[in-house]
Order: C-alpha cells, then sequence, then structure tokens
C-alpha cells in the first residue's frame, strides 16, 4: 500500500469538517470494473475501500453506487465521464468523475494513469494537476487546515 496515501486517508479520518461514507468491498470495485469495461489503479482501490465517497467541507467526493445500501445520499458518482452530460469538456478517454466543487469546478481521474484533472467551469479549461491520488488529498487536506487557521488568526 502506498504509504503516503494511508497517511493522507488516517488524516481524512480525523478531519471535523469532512463526512466520509464508509468504504466498499473488493467485490463492488470489481463489479464496477467489469461494468465498465476498466481497471481501477491501485491506490484508488485502497481509497474506495476506506470511504467510498463523501464531502470534504463542499468538496463531494465520488463514490461507487450500490443499490441495496441503505446510503441513498450519493451526490455524486464515480463514472465514465462518457456516461454523464459533462461528457463534451473533453475528448480525453479513460476519464472518470472523482470530485466536485461547491462552486462547479470539477475534478476527473484518468484510470489508466491515476492523473487527476481539474476541470474549470468558467473558462471551460481542462488541466492536468496531480500525478496521484495521495497529492490530491494532501493539497485538500492542506486547504481545509488553511481555511480553519484563517478563521482564528
Amino acid at each position: 500500500m502506498n504509504i503516503e496515501l494511508k497517511e493522507q486517508l488516517d488524516l481524512l479520518s480525523l478531519c471535523k469538517e469532512c463526512t466520509m461514507n464508509k468504504g466498499v468491498e473488493e467485490s463492488v470495485i470489481c463489479f464496477f470494473e467489469q461494468k465498465y469495461g476498466t481497471e481501477f489503479p491501485d491506490d484508488l482501490r485502497v481509497y474506495l475501500q476506506r470511504f467510498n465517497g463523501g464531502d470534504m467541507d463542499g468538496l463531494e467526493l465520488a463514490g461507487l453506487y450500490r443499490e441495496n445500501h441503505p446510503d441513498k445520499r450519493f451526490k455524486l458518482l464515480l463514472e465514465p465521464l462518457e456516461l454523464t452530460e459533462l461528457a463534451e469538456t473533453t475528448f480525453q478517454k479513460d476519464l472518470f468523475l472523482f470530485a466536485m466543487e461547491s462552486y462547479g469546478d470539477m475534478y476527473f481521474i484518468h484510470l489508466p494513469s491515476e492523473v487527476i484533472y481539474l476541470w474549470d467551469h468558467e473558462n471551460d479549461l481542462l488541466s492536468e494537476e496531480w500525478g496521484k491520488i495521495a497529492d490530491f488529498f494532501e493539497t485538500q487536506l492542506e486547504n481545509l487546515e488553511g481555511n480553519v487557521n484563517n478563521l482564528f488568526f
């Protein structure tokens, strides 16, 4: 397991501003891989087994939908971009919706490479931002910490 990612997920579990959903079983991940004909990177698997989406103080993280799961609060689903109304944002293949800011910007994960892209909704611009999931969470947790510190200092 990626130690850096484990540390980020541990911090995420302690974050008071975050409401994370319980993770999914490996069988659920395998079902979605078969459904979409893709393979999730190891770090995405680790993340989904720990947390199946959630809310990081306004940043909604996508989760895998489970029809028989009692928690129907999913606002954002981890699914191929081609299956969403956002498909026109890029012609790049293998992008999955990963997260969305409350103000409209979205994040997509490229499954083969694990690169996370930011889509700026105001400029309709897609840019590569993070090379791996751990870097994405590190940045988001730093932003949360900075926002909390700004309230007190």
